[in-house]
């Protein structure tokens, strides 16, 4: 079952999506936070396989909290795609009433995977998170069969990298 942590500063829209996540048995909601700090803490020892993030919020927002995680991985780029060598089991969907193309573009480029737009309505958010829990089991399903493969190897033998693996549907809208 997959783990799902919610970070909104209204906690009307939490408790939504808790609903339509428990009712229609997407997974399992594993924390929530008002703010991207108190996430910040909370991610380390919930381990979530999808963060449903604000964008705007108060102390610290969607965006702020992504950069945050990067800066605490690695010290250079604040963008949420270096986001993922600290947490790269981490799928993030962005949640927001922006319909700013360029605030939208910007968090496609931090490395969210999908945008829900606010007010938040039951089919979108069951038609996302179902894309997303399937990206996420076929990411596992690979890494198993490539550590099968990658078991026998020998350890000096050249690998060559292996291509990240991207649903259409996760491709930010210019590279479609």
């Amino acid at each position: 079952m997959m783990k799902i942590y919610l970070i909104d500063d209204d906690a009307s829209v939490c408790n939504i999506l808790k609903i339509i996540i428990q009712q229609k048995k997407l997974g399992e909601v594993c924390g929530t936070a008002s703010n991207g700090m108190d996430a910040l803490e909370d991610l380390a020892y919930v381990s979530p396989d999808i963060v449903v993030v604000d964008l705007l919020m108060p102390i610290m927002d969607g965006m702020a909290l992504l950069e945050e995680i990067t800066r605490r991985n690695i010290d250079v780029l604040i963008i949420v795609r270096k986001a993922k060598e600290q947490y790269p089991d981490i799928s993030y969907v962005m949640l927001s009433q922006v319909s700013s193309k360029e605030m939208i573009s910007q968090a496609y480029e931090c490395g969210v995977t999908f945008f829900i737009q606010k007010p938040v309505n039951g089919m979108e958010v069951v038609r996302v998170l179902t894309n997303v829990i399937d990206s996420v089991q076929m990411r596992r399903t690979f890494n198993q069969m490539q550590s099968l493969f990658l078991k026998d190897t020998p350890p000096n033998a050249a690998v060559a990298p292996i291509p990240e693996i991207r649903l259409a549907s996760e491709q930010p809208a210019e590279e479609k």
